[in-house]
């Protein structure tokens, strides 16, 4: 007489909490069990459990409880594995007893309340904006920084051109002045600048009517 059958297939069962880290938030997780019957022991896990799937979830949920109790929320995201592998070893360990056999245990999902994603999002929403401001004040410093340069540069060109402008000029003049002192040996200095300044008088007008 047969009592009944019993699947060797691997079976896959999702088990999902929620659970308070150290930091007291609280996460919602979905752990992921494959597991299977152990062929020489199929009378225990036929017998010995009414329903595997319910054993199964009451210990990974009491395992993963207890792990999680020991976490902050960011050590969660980042030690899934070692959940998943204690969960692993301690499952294994309690279900052989029953002939099951547990072939993996991961954590397939970590999900914080909503209450803090949200305060999450308005940090980084808050720094997001704290970095705009900061890289727009450093942007204005640089134009500012480079106006001012720019200026300096501009103003310097400019000091070199009137310098040199003005040494054409005295040069000009005492060229002329050498002139006018080979052509009128006589002459005092005083009366020799007169006519040129005279001279450069007339050769302003001459270019004024000229540009008219």
């Amino acid at each position: 007489m047969v009592a009944g059958k019993l699947s060797l297939q691997i079976r896959e069962l999702d088990i999902p909490g929620q659970f308070k880290t150290s930091d007291n938030t609280f996460v919602t997780m979905i752990l992921r069990v494959q597991y299977s019957v152990i062929p020489e022991r199929a009378s225990d896990a036929f017998y010995k459990l009414q329903s595997p799937e319910q054993q199964i979830s009451a210990f990974v949920l009491n395992v993963v409880r207890g792990e999680v109790a020991k976490m902050q929320l960011r050590d969660v995201f980042e030690h899934q594995d070692t959940i998943g592998t204690a969960v692993n070893e301690q499952l294994s360990l309690s279900m052989a007893e029953f002939g099951f056999l547990i072939r993996n245990a991961l954590v397939n999902e970590v999900r914080p309340a909503e209450e803090v994603v949200t305060a999450m999002n308005r940090v980084v929403a808050s720094e997001n904006e704290k970095t705009a401001a900061k890289n727009q004040g450093e942007a204005q410093k640089l134009r500012t920084v480079l106006h001012a340069e720019a200026e300096a540069e501009a103003k310097r060109l400019q000091g070199e051109g009137i310098a040199a402008q003005r040494e054409a000029i005295v040069k000009g003049l005492s060229m002329s002045v050498d002139s006018l002192r080979s052509a009128m040996p006589t002459a005092d200095p005083q009366t020799l600048m007169n006519l040129v300044l005279i001279n450069q008088y007339f050769d302003a007008m001459r270019d004024i009517s000229q540009g008219d």
